[in-house]
């Protein structure tokens, strides 16, 4: 199919070249990401999707850890007829630096994950 100038896949294939080339330009992460929810020119609707969100939400919400962590956000849009992409992108997550925290900070920031924290204290 052909609308507008541009094939189905050409559409494709520019969105995709735009979430790679400027909208997630950072794949190392430690705080809260702006993950595009739209592609303006085409007018096209993007979700998100997270492998693991208690580390990266599907809006893109953080949440580090005393160690790396390593998640994909795949990028997903369709065209309204049927076609449509995705887009994958390996992230790590980086660890807390805890050097400069007081005991009580890094016991408030990972609150409700014992695990990690004795893990930390053998550390």
């Amino acid at each position: 199919l052909v609308a507008a100038g541009k094939s189905d896949l050409e559409k494709v294939e520019e969105i995709q070249n735009w979430l790679k080339s400027e909208a997630m330009l950072e794949l190392s992460l430690t705080n809260e990401v702006v993950l595009p929810t739209v592609y303006e020119p085409l007018g096209v609707k993007i979700r998100w999707s997270s492998t693991n969100t208690d580390v990266v939400s599907n809006d893109g919400k953080v949440t580090q850890y005393v160690f790396d962590r390593y998640v994909t956000l795949v990028a997903s849009f369709d065209l309204g007829n049927g076609s449509g992409g995705s887009s994958k992108f390996e992230c790590v997550i980086e660890a807390l630096d805890t050097s400069k925290m007081s005991e009580s900070e890094i016991k408030r920031r990972l609150a409700g994950r014992a695990m990690e924290y004795m893990m930390f204290l053998d550390n």
